[in-house]
């Protein structure tokens, strides 16, 4: 039941993101799998391989003796090169494990490097990684990553793009401080409203936009299952 809300979830995310995440990289070539996930990659520096573990040869790379003891499904997805080091491969794995939260774990050769979550994984030749997805947050969480000395590093940001276009659930304060000082305006119940950003140091804060444009901070408390106070925005784990 939780497998089959969370693909709903993305599915619905995908459409009302209007798929500019995808846009922004239409060069890459994407796999799909899983029947909610995708791995966007430059086809000219990559195998696909695209099995799950418990399949894989014995003999060769990531093969598991004992598939039984693997958490959930486990995917090989693709082995890479970067143009700055073509002598250096990465395989990308995929799993969501008993829990169903989507993951996608980096090695070089069989070397763990680091994990990343989301529903979707966007790598380039330069060996950057962006992923994307509404997992374990409030909203569809778009991050970049690198590799660096032998790690999976992420590039921080000072704010989280939301970009939800969205109604109010009930009555909010608008401030002009991430302090929550100097009220700007009040928002009534069924208020026509964006959600911009999120503060990335700042767990519920949040800067809102009203329909006639002003720009105020306000802070949230996370939601689970539903929604409280803006539609659409609630945690999904």
């Amino acid at each position: 039941m939780k497998s089959t809300l969370l693909i709903i979830f993305a599915l619905v995310s995908f459409v009302a993101k209007g798929q500019e995440e995808f846009e922004a990289f239409n060069y890459l070539s994407e796999l799909k799998f899983n029947n909610s996930s995708s791995i966007f990659f430059d086809k000219k520096n990559a195998v696909v391989i695209n099995k799950q573990r418990k399949d894989i040869s014995k003999g060769q790379p990531f093969y598991c003796q004992h598939p039984e003891d693997l958490d959930g499904q486990t995917y090989v997805l693709v082995k890479l090169t970067f143009n700055k080091n073509a002598n250096v491969e990465y395989t990308i794995l995929y799993n969501e494990g008993s829990s169903i939260n989507p993951e996608f774990s980096i090695y070089n050769d069989e070397l763990h490097l680091g994990d990343i979550t989301g529903w979707n994984l966007f790598i380039t030749k330069s060996g950057n990684f962006y992923s994307s997805g509404h997992v374990n947050s409030e909203f569809n969480v778009r991050r970049k990553f690198q590799i660096k000395d032998g790690k999976l590093i992420e590039v921080k940001q000072p704010f989280l793009y939301v970009g939800l276009k969205s109604i109010t659930l009930k009555g909010i304060n608008l401030y002009e401080t991430k302090e929550l000082k100097n009220k700007i305006a009040f928002l009534p119940t069924d208020y026509e409203v964006e959600v911009v950003l999120a503060d990335s140091e700042i767990e519920g804060l949040y800067l809102l936009k009203t329909k006639f444009g002003l720009v105020g901070w306000t802070k949230i408390e996370s939601s689970y299952p539903f929604a409280k106070t803006i539609k659409d925005l609630r945690y999904i784990d």
